[in-house]
């Protein structure tokens, strides 16, 4: 293997683990989009979903900076060939598609596919330390030492962090 190809987990050879999960996700139909009775979706979800792994992976704050950063030349043309895209989408279909792509179904259907063709082992488990925000209102340090919740719906599990 040489310096600049990497193995990933589907044992699928290439120079960059982005353009690794990018092909997986592609190859593997892992989402059938539905038949819309108005206007058919020109780009289908599984493109959405790639889109949206490369806005992650690159950290790109906004949709406007994804559309931005998929029109540079120099650097994205292997990006849009393992995606299959000849034309990037509109930033404005990006924003649309985006806000109704079934995102929590894909993860769990990519999940269990990835399990039944082993290409991810289902004991391993990796965490980290991003805080989550907590649902309802902020349960105070003196109404917690007092055990005491002044309105409902506070989480009790929630702690202060930054």
């Amino acid at each position: 293997m040489t310096k600049q190809q990497v193995r990933i987990p589907s044992k699928i050879r290439c120079e960059s683990f982005l353009i690794g999960i990018l092909y997986l996700v592609g190859v593997l139909y892992l989402y059938e989009d539905t038949i819309r009775t108005d206007r058919p979706y020109v780009y289908p979800t599984i493109l959405m979903v790639q889109l949206l792994i490369i806005k992650t992976w690159m950290r790109l704050p906004s949709n406007n900076m994804l559309h931005y950063f998929l029109s540079i030349k120099c650097n994205n043309d292997r990006l849009l060939k393992v995606c299959r895209l000849e034309k990037i989408p509109d930033r404005r279909t990006i924003d649309r598609r985006f806000k109704v792509l079934p995102i929590s179904q894909i993860i769990s259907v990519m999940g269990n596919r990835f399990l039944s063709e082993q290409m991810a082992d289902g004991i391993t488990v990796s965490i980290d330390s991003t805080l989550l925000k907590a649902n309802g209102p902020v349960w105070h340090k003196s109404d917690m030492k007092q055990n005491r919740l002044p309105i409902a719906g506070i989480d009790t599990d929630a702690r202060w962090g930054r």
